[in-house]
C-alpha cells in the first residue's frame, strides 16, 4: 500500500523530492520540501503512521513537529495534502 502512496505523491507533487525507502522490516516513503524560508518534511511508513515537520530557515526554529495514526491510503493521501496546503499558507505570510 505504501508503494500506491508513493506513486501517487510523485503524480501529485512532480517538483517535490520523493523517497521510498525499503528496510528489512519496514518501508517508509519520505517528501523533503526546500522552500525558500522553510524545510519540511512528511515521513509516512507502512503502519500509516506519519510525521511531519517544519523548520524555519531565517531563526533556525522549529514550527512543527506532528505525528498521526492514520487508518489507510485514503487518509494518508488527505493528511500530505492538509501539509501541503499548511506549507502554502507558511508562503504566502512571508
Amino acid at each position: 500500500m505504501l508503494k500506491a502512496f508513493y506513486y501517487w505523491a510523485k503524480k501529485q507533487f512532480p517538483r517535490v523530492e520523493i523517497s521510498f525507502q525499503q528496510q528489512e522490516e519496514v518501508s517508509s516513503c519520505v517528501l523533503n520540501y526546500d522552500l525558500e524560508h522553510y524545510l519540511a518534511r512528511f515521513t509516512i511508513w507502512d503502519d500509516f503512521s506519519c510525521v511531519c515537520e517544519v523548520l524555519s530557515v531565517r531563526d533556525e526554529t522549529n514550527l512543527l513537529t506532528a505525528r498521526y495514526e492514520l487508518e489507510n491510503l485514503d487518509q494518508a493521501q488527505d493528511a500530505l495534502l492538509a501539509f501541503d496546503q499548511y506549507l502554502g499558507a507558511l508562503k504566502a505570510l512571508v
